[in-house]
């Protein structure tokens, strides 16, 4: 199982008995809106759900949760690169009161690296809803650009959105400095 250290994160696996910080965090529509597969309300057993599916995660997936080292045992965020068959699919999210304070970038800058270190991957795919424009900033400033828009399902919201797709190349990583 990866855990990957930070300036200020640790990213872990799930654990049981993160299930209720999972609940906390994620029963906010704030959050689930710019999201495509977390429903709303969360519930206990939504969050019992992904923790089988993450304990379920092939060797080129990696679902990982995000706690402040100040604080390794709470989870304040999610991130996951899930393996397809040609490229990982960059995801995350990070809790209501934490945001702007660069966390979110900060675990997506090394998942990225770990994808890219660790896994064979040349491309990584990644999406915002149209309108997150702190997730858009998160993509761009680790390289990723846009490759076009598209409709995705919103599991909380019961409807599609618009959402821009964007790709990072391992060779645009490595010619930035392989942050």
């Amino acid at each position: 199982m990866t855990t990957i250290t930070t300036e200020r994160l640790i990213l872990r696996p799930l654990e049981e008995s993160d299930l209720d910080d999972l609940v906390v965090a994620l029963d906010n529509f704030q959050i689930v809106r710019n999201t495509a597969r977390i429903p709303f309300p969360y519930s206990r057993a939504d969050a019992a759900d992904y923790l089988a599916l993450t304990r379920k995660a092939g060797p080129n997936t990696v679902f990982l949760s995000m706690a402040l080292q100040e604080a390794p045992q709470r989870v304040v965020g999610g991130i996951s690169a899930e393996g397809g068959t040609d490229d990982a699919e960059l995801g995350y999210w990070i809790a209501q009161p934490l945001w702007g304070k660069r966390y979110a970038s900060e675990a997506a800058e090394a998942v990225t690296a770990h994808v890219f270190q660790y896994m064979e991957y040349d491309r990584i795919v990644a999406g915002h809803r149209i309108g997150n424009e702190a997730s858009r900033r998160i993509l761009v400033r680790l390289g990723f650009t846009p490759t076009g828009e598209t409709m995705v399902e919103s599991r909380g919201l019961g409807y599609a959105v618009p959402v821009m797709r964007m790709a990072l190349a391992r060779a645009a990583w490595e010619k930035i400095g392989g942050r």
